[in-house]
């Protein structure tokens, strides 16, 4: 097994996870490595080795393929998605589902085409090259209308729901534990820590009446 590969084994028992992954563990160690050269020279992502990296890119996705937070054939618009965690990870788990990436940076939409391509995710994932203002926001073109938004680190969280409220029903917001939001739309919440840097974690789902 490479590297790769054991990291995202190992990634998996520390969260729980310790049956069914034997299928998914070559393409999330596919991607982790595709991210992981692009670093090299485009810097997508902070991490300094591949062992952060992995728990940066691929415990969210993880958590939330099982956690119940995200419908069974949902179609899901993922803002300012850089290099593509959790939308890619959560889409190679989750074949049910399908993604619209929205990035900024021309860098970044050319990884995640080639990640798209590479994965082979083609039929289920596009990217498009967008900025949505937080003071304006708009849908961008899409063949259809998304069940849930997410985005991760793009905005600030009361910003960020504001945003996702023009874009779909529902909305997954990534925050630290305890940070103060209106909840009255509040579904389901998730708290949890990062199993080997320990940060903690909080996702919620909230959808409009």
């Amino acid at each position: 097994m490479d590297p790769a590969e054991v990291l995202v084994e190992e990634l998996a028992s520390a969260l729980g996870f310790d049956e069914g992954w034997e299928l998914h563990r070559p393409r999330l160690a596919n991607f982790l490595r595709l991210v992981w050269e692009w670093n090299q020279r485009f810097n997508l992502a902070g991490a300094q080795d591949m062992r952060s990296l992995a728990e940066v890119l691929l415990a969210d996705a993880m958590v939330l393929a099982r956690a119940g937070l995200v419908h069974r054939g949902e179609r899901i618009i993922d803002v300012g998605s850089g290099a593509g965690s959790p939308a890619l990870p959560l889409a190679l788990i989750r074949e049910d589902l399908q993604f619209l990436l929205v990035e900024a940076r021309q860098k970044r939409v050319a990884f995640l085409r080639w990640s798209i391509a590479t994965l082979g995710l083609t039929e289920r994932v596009r990217v498009i090259q967008a900025h949505i203002s937080p003071s304006r926001p708009r849908m961008p073109p899409c063949s259809y209308s998304p069940s849930l938004a997410s985005s991760r680190a793009t905005f600030e969280p009361a910003t960020w729901l504001k945003v996702a409220a023009s874009l779909a029903p529902a909305a997954l917001a990534f925050v630290v534990p305890g940070t103060l939001l209106e909840t009255n739309h509040l579904k389901a919440r998730l708290t949890y820590r990062l199993p080997w840097s320990l940060a903690p974690r909080e996702i919620l789902r909230f959808e409009k009446p």
